[in-house]
């Protein structure tokens, strides 16, 4: 009976260390952006992934959309306080992904592996990426305004054909990831 009670202690607290490991990312993910400025509550829709997990997602089939900066970049900081506010706005729940490149951007060979392995253009300032599988649907790394056939040309700004609404891809997520 003693080794069923052990056991039955030994599941419970893996499962309470997997839980809290398992809110880190988002926690972590509001610390950093908070830290470094951005307006968003604690209980936001992002949370990392790291490079495994993404491949792991791209492995198994997976469709989704995942965001890449840095919470050093300032114009990143602004986009994700902009979409943050979005999804409140729209009641978003269903979580946001993001790959931190903070760490990564200061070693070339690093960020090179990275770009491959994302099968991204580059990875300055922040991009927006949807994976079906192993399929890239979109890139914004690789927005080309004069390309009219380029799938993130739905997500340019009207006035400045030139720029992505990273808010537009946001309400996007929103409208074809509710599952």
């Amino acid at each position: 009976m003693k080794k069923y009670m052990k056991l039955l202690i030994a599941i419970m607290g893996a499962l309470v260390l997997f839980l809290s490991l398992a809110s880190c990312s988002s926690s972590s993910f509001y610390r950093d952006f908070h830290s470094a400025g951005a307006d968003i509550d604690t209980d936001c829709q992002f949370s990392y992934l790291t490079l495994d997990e993404v491949k792991a997602k791209r492995e198994n089939g997976d469709k989704f959309v995942l965001f890449i900066g840095s919470s050093t970049d300032s114009n990143c900081v602004s986009k994700i306080e902009q979409i943050e506010a979005e999804a409140k706005a729209c009641k978003y729940t269903k979580g946001l992904y993001f790959l931190s490149t903070t760490d990564i951007t200061s070693s070339s060979a690093k960020s090179l592996e990275l770009i491959k392995a994302l099968n991204v253009k580059n990875i300055q300032g922040m991009v927006a990426v949807e994976y079906k599988g192993n399929e890239v649907s979109f890139d914004t790394s690789k927005y080309d305004p004069s390309d009219d056939g380029d799938d993130c040309k739905k997500f340019a700004i009207y006035d400045d054909d030139k720029s992505i609404s990273f808010v537009a891809i946001a309400d996007y997520v929103f409208l074809y990831y509710t599952e």
